[in-house]
Protein backbone atom coordinates (compact mmCIF):
# COMPACT_ATOMS: atom_id res chain seq x y z
CA UNK A 1 0.00 0.00 0.00
CA UNK A 2 1.21 3.46 -0.86
CA UNK A 3 1.07 6.30 1.64
CA UNK A 4 -1.22 9.16 0.51
CA UNK A 5 -2.63 12.23 2.23
CA UNK A 6 -4.97 14.88 0.79
CA UNK A 7 -5.16 18.42 2.19
CA UNK A 8 -8.18 20.52 1.16
CA UNK A 9 -7.48 24.16 2.10
CA UNK A 10 -8.04 27.42 0.21
CA UNK A 11 -5.62 29.62 2.17
CA UNK A 12 -2.03 29.43 0.88
CA UNK A 13 -0.52 30.14 4.30
CA UNK A 14 -2.51 27.34 5.92
CA UNK A 15 -1.70 25.04 3.01
CA UNK A 16 1.99 25.44 3.80
CA UNK A 17 1.38 24.94 7.53
CA UNK A 18 -0.71 21.81 7.04
CA UNK A 19 1.77 20.36 4.55
CA UNK A 20 4.66 21.02 6.95
CA UNK A 21 2.90 19.44 9.95
CA UNK A 22 1.65 16.39 8.02
CA UNK A 23 5.12 15.90 6.53
CA UNK A 24 6.69 15.95 9.98
CA UNK A 25 4.27 13.28 11.21
CA UNK A 26 4.82 11.03 8.18
CA UNK A 27 8.59 11.30 8.47
CA UNK A 28 8.46 10.49 12.18
CA UNK A 29 6.27 7.44 11.55
CA UNK A 30 8.54 6.10 8.84
CA UNK A 31 11.66 6.66 10.90
CA UNK A 32 10.22 4.79 13.89
CA UNK A 33 12.26 1.58 14.17
CA UNK A 34 9.52 -0.26 16.08
CA UNK A 35 6.95 0.45 13.38
CA UNK A 36 9.42 -0.40 10.63
CA UNK A 37 10.09 -3.81 12.15
CA UNK A 38 6.42 -4.40 12.90
CA UNK A 39 5.00 -3.74 9.44
CA UNK A 40 6.20 -0.63 7.58
CA UNK A 41 9.14 -2.23 5.80
CA UNK A 42 6.91 -5.02 4.51
CA UNK A 43 3.64 -3.23 3.84
CA UNK A 44 3.93 0.51 3.10
CA UNK A 45 5.54 2.44 0.27
CA UNK A 46 6.36 6.02 1.25
CA UNK A 47 7.54 8.59 -1.27
CA UNK A 48 8.17 11.75 0.70
CA UNK A 49 7.82 14.13 -2.26
CA UNK A 50 4.51 12.75 -3.53
CA UNK A 51 2.79 11.44 -0.40
CA UNK A 52 0.90 14.70 0.27
CA UNK A 53 -1.40 16.35 -2.30
CA UNK A 54 -2.90 19.81 -1.75
CA UNK A 55 -6.20 20.93 -3.30
CA UNK A 56 -6.96 24.66 -3.10
CA UNK A 57 -10.72 24.32 -3.51
CA UNK A 58 -13.44 21.69 -3.39
CA UNK A 59 -13.75 21.49 -7.19
CA UNK A 60 -10.09 20.55 -7.70
CA UNK A 61 -10.27 18.19 -4.70
CA UNK A 62 -13.21 16.35 -6.27
CA UNK A 63 -11.41 16.16 -9.60
CA UNK A 64 -8.33 14.67 -7.93
CA UNK A 65 -10.41 12.13 -5.99
CA UNK A 66 -12.22 11.09 -9.18
CA UNK A 67 -8.83 10.64 -10.84
CA UNK A 68 -7.58 8.45 -7.98
CA UNK A 69 -10.78 6.40 -7.96
CA UNK A 70 -10.34 5.61 -11.66
CA UNK A 71 -6.66 4.78 -11.22
CA UNK A 72 -7.26 2.54 -8.18
CA UNK A 73 -10.71 0.90 -8.41
CA UNK A 74 -11.93 -1.00 -5.38
CA UNK A 75 -12.05 -4.78 -5.56
CA UNK A 76 -13.13 -7.58 -3.24
CA UNK A 77 -9.49 -8.24 -2.39
CA UNK A 78 -8.58 -4.58 -1.87
CA UNK A 79 -6.63 -3.94 1.32
CA UNK A 80 -7.72 -0.37 1.84
CA UNK A 81 -11.02 1.22 2.76
CA UNK A 82 -9.85 4.43 1.11
CA UNK A 83 -7.34 5.66 -1.43
CA UNK A 84 -6.04 8.03 1.24
CA UNK A 85 -4.58 7.45 4.67
CA UNK A 86 -5.96 10.83 5.67
CA UNK A 87 -7.97 13.73 4.23
CA UNK A 88 -7.95 17.09 6.03
CA UNK A 89 -10.84 19.40 5.12
CA UNK A 90 -11.16 23.07 6.07
CA UNK A 91 -14.85 23.72 6.86
CA UNK A 92 -16.37 27.03 7.95
CA UNK A 93 -18.33 26.14 11.09
CA UNK A 94 -19.71 29.60 11.80
CA UNK A 95 -23.12 28.79 10.28
CA UNK A 96 -25.41 27.03 12.73
CA UNK A 97 -26.59 24.46 10.23
CA UNK A 98 -25.89 20.86 9.27
CA UNK A 99 -27.66 21.19 5.93
CA UNK A 100 -25.99 18.84 3.44
CA UNK A 101 -26.14 21.60 0.83
CA UNK A 102 -23.52 23.51 2.84
CA UNK A 103 -20.30 23.19 0.83
CA UNK A 104 -18.12 21.62 3.52
CA UNK A 105 -20.64 19.03 4.69
CA UNK A 106 -21.60 18.23 1.09
CA UNK A 107 -17.95 17.53 0.36
CA UNK A 108 -17.79 15.04 3.24
CA UNK A 109 -20.78 13.24 1.70
CA UNK A 110 -18.93 13.16 -1.63
CA UNK A 111 -15.85 11.71 0.07
CA UNK A 112 -17.81 8.95 1.73
CA UNK A 113 -19.57 8.02 -1.52
CA UNK A 114 -16.32 7.96 -3.48
CA UNK A 115 -13.94 6.48 -0.92
CA UNK A 116 -16.14 4.36 1.31
CA UNK A 117 -14.47 4.68 4.70
CA UNK A 118 -12.72 8.05 4.37
CA UNK A 119 -10.34 9.02 7.17
CA UNK A 120 -11.13 12.69 7.63
CA UNK A 121 -10.00 15.41 10.02
CA UNK A 122 -12.17 18.52 9.91
CA UNK A 123 -9.99 21.61 10.35
CA UNK A 124 -11.60 24.97 11.15
CA UNK A 125 -10.61 28.42 12.26
CA UNK A 126 -13.94 29.02 13.97
CA UNK A 127 -15.32 27.27 17.02
CA UNK A 128 -18.85 25.93 17.03
CA UNK A 129 -18.63 22.95 19.39
CA UNK A 130 -22.33 22.18 19.39
CA UNK A 131 -22.27 21.54 15.66
CA UNK A 132 -18.94 19.92 15.05
CA UNK A 133 -19.39 16.58 16.84
CA UNK A 134 -22.90 16.15 15.48
CA UNK A 135 -21.63 17.08 12.03
CA UNK A 136 -18.70 14.69 11.90
CA UNK A 137 -20.88 11.87 13.20
CA UNK A 138 -23.53 12.59 10.58
CA UNK A 139 -21.19 13.04 7.64
CA UNK A 140 -18.49 10.52 8.48
CA UNK A 141 -15.39 12.39 9.64
CA UNK A 142 -13.17 10.84 12.31
CA UNK A 143 -11.96 13.89 14.20
CA UNK A 144 -11.61 17.69 14.21
CA UNK A 145 -9.00 20.23 15.25
CA UNK A 146 -9.26 24.00 15.64
CA UNK A 147 -6.44 25.89 13.94
CA UNK A 148 -5.80 27.66 17.22
CA UNK A 149 -4.70 24.27 18.63
CA UNK A 150 -1.89 23.81 16.12
CA UNK A 151 0.58 25.34 18.55
CA UNK A 152 -0.31 22.65 21.12
CA UNK A 153 0.60 19.83 18.69
CA UNK A 154 -3.03 18.69 18.76
CA UNK A 155 -3.19 18.46 14.98
CA UNK A 156 -0.04 16.34 14.72
CA UNK A 157 -1.34 13.98 17.39
CA UNK A 158 -4.60 13.55 15.50
CA UNK A 159 -2.78 12.95 12.21
CA UNK A 160 -0.52 10.32 13.78
CA UNK A 161 -3.36 8.51 15.52
CA UNK A 162 -5.56 8.36 12.43
CA UNK A 163 -2.76 7.23 10.11
CA UNK A 164 -1.81 4.41 12.48
CA UNK A 165 -5.48 3.57 12.98
CA UNK A 166 -5.88 3.34 9.20
CA UNK A 167 -2.78 1.16 8.92
CA UNK A 168 -4.25 -1.25 11.46
CA UNK A 169 -7.49 -1.46 9.46
CA UNK A 170 -5.56 -2.14 6.25
CA UNK A 171 -3.55 -4.89 7.93
CA UNK A 172 -6.72 -6.42 9.29
CA UNK A 173 -8.37 -6.29 5.88
CA UNK A 174 -5.72 -8.48 4.28
CA UNK A 175 -7.52 -11.37 6.05
CA UNK A 176 -4.13 -12.81 6.98
CA UNK A 177 -3.67 -13.85 10.60
CA UNK A 178 -0.04 -12.69 10.70
CA UNK A 179 -1.14 -9.23 9.66
CA UNK A 180 -4.02 -9.30 12.12
CA UNK A 181 -1.51 -9.89 14.91
CA UNK A 182 0.47 -6.92 13.62
CA UNK A 183 -2.75 -4.88 13.51
CA UNK A 184 -3.58 -5.80 17.09
CA UNK A 185 -0.09 -4.80 18.27
CA UNK A 186 -0.39 -1.53 16.34
CA UNK A 187 -3.84 -0.86 17.77
CA UNK A 188 -2.51 -1.37 21.30
CA UNK A 189 0.16 1.23 20.54
CA UNK A 190 -2.53 3.66 19.32
CA UNK A 191 -4.57 3.04 22.47
CA UNK A 192 -1.58 3.86 24.66
CA UNK A 193 -0.86 6.95 22.59
CA UNK A 194 -4.45 8.12 23.00
CA UNK A 195 -4.42 7.29 26.71
CA UNK A 196 -1.52 9.71 27.08
CA UNK A 197 -3.16 12.23 24.71
CA UNK A 198 -6.96 11.78 24.91
CA UNK A 199 -8.71 12.70 21.64
CA UNK A 200 -11.80 14.89 21.59
CA UNK A 201 -13.62 12.39 19.41
CA UNK A 202 -12.54 9.13 17.84
CA UNK A 203 -13.86 6.00 16.25
CA UNK A 204 -12.03 2.75 17.05
CA UNK A 205 -11.49 -0.71 15.60
CA UNK A 206 -12.01 -2.88 18.67
CA UNK A 207 -15.32 -4.08 17.23
CA UNK A 208 -13.52 -5.09 14.03
CA UNK A 209 -11.40 -7.54 16.03
CA UNK A 210 -14.37 -8.75 18.07
CA UNK A 211 -16.24 -9.69 14.89
CA UNK A 212 -13.37 -11.85 13.65
CA UNK A 213 -11.49 -13.20 16.66
CA UNK A 214 -12.79 -15.85 19.06
CA UNK A 215 -13.12 -14.46 22.58
CA UNK A 216 -11.96 -17.72 24.22
CA UNK A 217 -9.01 -18.81 22.09
CA UNK A 218 -8.02 -15.45 20.55
CA UNK A 219 -7.57 -16.95 17.09
CA UNK A 220 -9.89 -16.37 14.08
CA UNK A 221 -13.50 -17.35 14.71
CA UNK A 222 -15.94 -19.13 12.40
CA UNK A 223 -16.83 -15.95 10.47
CA UNK A 224 -13.23 -15.29 9.54
CA UNK A 225 -12.50 -18.98 8.92
CA UNK A 226 -15.42 -19.30 6.51
CA UNK A 227 -14.05 -16.30 4.63
CA UNK A 228 -10.70 -18.07 4.26
CA UNK A 229 -12.35 -21.32 3.17
CA UNK A 230 -14.30 -19.40 0.54
CA UNK A 231 -11.06 -18.06 -0.91
CA UNK A 232 -9.84 -21.65 -1.44
CA UNK A 233 -12.51 -22.23 -4.08
CA UNK A 234 -10.57 -20.09 -6.55
CA UNK A 235 -7.10 -21.41 -5.63
CA UNK A 236 -5.19 -24.50 -6.77
CA UNK A 237 -2.32 -24.99 -4.32
CA UNK A 238 -3.69 -25.50 -0.83
CA UNK A 239 -4.02 -28.07 1.90
CA UNK A 240 -6.53 -27.98 4.76
CA UNK A 241 -6.18 -29.80 8.07
CA UNK A 242 -9.22 -30.19 10.29
CA UNK A 243 -8.14 -30.92 13.88
CA UNK A 244 -10.10 -32.48 16.74
CA UNK A 245 -9.11 -32.92 20.38
CA UNK A 246 -9.91 -36.59 20.85
CA UNK A 247 -11.06 -37.32 24.41
CA UNK A 248 -11.98 -33.72 25.28
CA UNK A 249 -15.60 -34.61 25.89
CA UNK A 250 -14.71 -37.30 28.46
CA UNK A 251 -12.14 -34.97 30.02
CA UNK A 252 -14.80 -32.29 30.39
CA UNK A 253 -17.81 -34.38 31.41
CA UNK A 254 -16.33 -37.00 33.74
CA UNK A 255 -12.92 -35.73 34.85
CA UNK A 256 -12.37 -32.00 35.17
CA UNK A 257 -15.35 -29.94 33.95
CA UNK A 258 -16.03 -27.35 31.26
CA UNK A 259 -13.72 -24.69 32.69
CA UNK A 260 -10.72 -26.97 32.29
CA UNK A 261 -11.90 -27.93 28.81
CA UNK A 262 -11.79 -24.26 27.86
CA UNK A 263 -8.19 -24.16 29.07
CA UNK A 264 -7.40 -27.09 26.77
CA UNK A 265 -8.95 -25.26 23.81
CA UNK A 266 -6.84 -22.18 24.56
CA UNK A 267 -3.78 -24.42 24.87
CA UNK A 268 -4.39 -25.95 21.42
CA UNK A 269 -5.04 -22.53 19.87
CA UNK A 270 -1.69 -21.30 21.19
CA UNK A 271 0.06 -24.30 19.63
CA UNK A 272 -1.60 -23.67 16.28
CA UNK A 273 -0.82 -19.98 16.30
CA UNK A 274 2.83 -20.38 17.26
CA UNK A 275 3.28 -23.18 14.70
CA UNK A 276 1.80 -21.16 11.84
CA UNK A 277 3.86 -18.09 12.73
CA UNK A 278 7.15 -19.95 13.19
CA UNK A 279 6.98 -22.64 10.51
CA UNK A 280 4.27 -21.68 8.05
CA UNK A 281 4.08 -19.59 4.93
CA UNK A 282 3.20 -15.90 5.06
CA UNK A 283 -0.41 -16.64 4.10
CA UNK A 284 -0.97 -19.70 6.33
CA UNK A 285 -4.00 -19.60 8.59
CA UNK A 286 -5.33 -21.15 11.81
CA UNK A 287 -8.89 -20.77 13.04
CA UNK A 288 -12.24 -22.40 13.90
CA UNK A 289 -14.98 -23.96 11.77
CA UNK A 290 -18.06 -25.72 13.17
CA UNK A 291 -16.37 -26.56 16.46
CA UNK A 292 -13.19 -27.84 14.81
CA UNK A 293 -9.78 -26.22 14.60
CA UNK A 294 -8.45 -25.74 11.08
CA UNK A 295 -5.06 -25.00 9.55
CA UNK A 296 -4.68 -23.88 5.94
CA UNK A 297 -1.30 -24.05 4.26
CA UNK A 298 0.34 -25.35 1.09
CA UNK A 299 1.04 -29.04 0.38
CA UNK A 300 4.79 -28.57 0.80
CA UNK A 301 4.39 -27.17 4.34
CA UNK A 302 1.40 -29.01 5.79
CA UNK A 303 3.28 -32.08 7.06
CA UNK A 304 5.85 -29.92 8.84
CA UNK A 305 3.05 -28.02 10.56
CA UNK A 306 1.26 -31.23 11.54
CA UNK A 307 4.37 -32.85 13.03
CA UNK A 308 5.04 -29.79 15.16
CA UNK A 309 1.42 -29.53 16.33
CA UNK A 310 1.23 -33.23 17.23
CA UNK A 311 4.63 -33.21 18.96
CA UNK A 312 3.84 -30.14 21.06
CA UNK A 313 0.39 -31.42 22.00
CA UNK A 314 1.66 -34.87 23.01
CA UNK A 315 4.58 -33.43 24.99
CA UNK A 316 2.57 -30.82 26.88
CA UNK A 317 -0.95 -32.24 27.33
CA UNK A 318 0.17 -33.90 30.56
CA UNK A 319 -0.14 -30.57 32.40
CA UNK A 320 -3.90 -31.14 32.49
CA UNK A 321 -3.59 -34.53 34.25
CA UNK A 322 -2.34 -35.85 37.57
CA UNK A 323 1.16 -37.30 37.83
CA UNK A 324 -0.25 -40.81 38.25
CA UNK A 325 -2.37 -40.41 35.10
CA UNK A 326 0.70 -39.43 33.10
CA UNK A 327 2.73 -42.33 34.46
CA UNK A 328 -0.02 -44.85 33.63
CA UNK A 329 -0.81 -43.29 30.26
CA UNK A 330 -4.52 -42.98 31.10
CA UNK A 331 -6.79 -41.47 33.76
CA UNK A 332 -8.83 -43.57 36.16
CA UNK A 333 -12.47 -42.99 37.08
CA UNK A 334 -14.08 -44.92 39.97
CA UNK A 335 -17.59 -46.06 38.98
CA UNK A 336 -19.54 -48.14 41.51
CA UNK A 337 -16.38 -49.47 43.08
CA UNK A 338 -14.63 -50.36 39.85
CA UNK A 339 -11.99 -48.47 37.94
CA UNK A 340 -12.72 -47.22 34.43
CA UNK A 341 -9.82 -46.24 32.19
CA UNK A 342 -10.12 -42.87 30.45
CA UNK A 343 -7.59 -42.43 27.61
CA UNK A 344 -5.51 -39.26 27.67
CA UNK A 345 -6.46 -36.63 25.11
CA UNK A 346 -4.77 -36.58 21.76
CA UNK A 347 -5.10 -34.44 18.65
CA UNK A 348 -6.28 -36.08 15.42
CA UNK A 349 -6.58 -34.68 11.94
CA UNK A 350 -8.14 -35.15 8.57
CA UNK A 351 -6.77 -33.51 5.45
CA UNK A 352 -8.23 -32.17 2.22
CA UNK A 353 -6.26 -30.68 -0.66
CA UNK A 354 -7.13 -28.80 -3.85
CA UNK A 355 -6.42 -32.01 -5.78
CA UNK A 356 -9.44 -33.63 -4.08
CA UNK A 357 -11.68 -31.17 -5.94
CA UNK A 358 -13.03 -29.44 -7.81
CA UNK A 359 -14.99 -27.86 -4.99
CA UNK A 360 -17.92 -25.54 -5.64
CA UNK A 361 -18.83 -24.60 -2.06
CA UNK A 362 -17.32 -24.37 1.42
CA UNK A 363 -19.63 -27.17 2.55
CA UNK A 364 -18.14 -29.67 0.09
CA UNK A 365 -14.69 -29.02 1.58
CA UNK A 366 -15.75 -29.27 5.23
CA UNK A 367 -17.98 -32.31 4.62
CA UNK A 368 -15.11 -34.20 3.01
CA UNK A 369 -12.86 -33.29 5.94
CA UNK A 370 -15.51 -34.56 8.38
CA UNK A 371 -15.97 -37.83 6.46
CA UNK A 372 -12.25 -38.51 6.46
CA UNK A 373 -11.97 -37.76 10.14
CA UNK A 374 -14.86 -40.10 10.93
CA UNK A 375 -13.24 -42.81 8.85
CA UNK A 376 -9.96 -42.38 10.66
CA UNK A 377 -11.30 -41.74 14.16
CA UNK A 378 -9.00 -44.34 15.68
CA UNK A 379 -5.89 -43.13 13.89
CA UNK A 380 -3.58 -40.20 14.53
CA UNK A 381 -3.12 -39.31 10.89
CA UNK A 382 -5.48 -38.93 7.94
Amino acid sequence: MERKLLIVEDNVGWQEELHYLCGNVLNAIHQDETLKKLYLDDMVRYHQETAIHIAGDLYSAKAYIDQEALAHPHSASSMAHSHFDLVTVDINLTDDTLDSSTEGWEFLTFLKEKLGEANIIVVSGEKSPGLVIEGIQKYGAMSYVWKSQFEDNAFEREVKAIILYNDAIKLLDTWQWRNAKRALTLWEMVQQFEFDNPPVYRLNIEDMFAKRVDSLTHIPNANWSHKMLGLLLDQSNWSLMSLTIKGLEDFSSVLRGSQHADQVRRFVAQILESTVVELGNETDFAGHVDGEFIVISTPDRIETLWRNIEEQFTRQIGIFYDMQDNERGYAVLNVDGREEKIPLMRVVRSQVTAEDGPFFSIETITELAAERKQGNSNKTVA
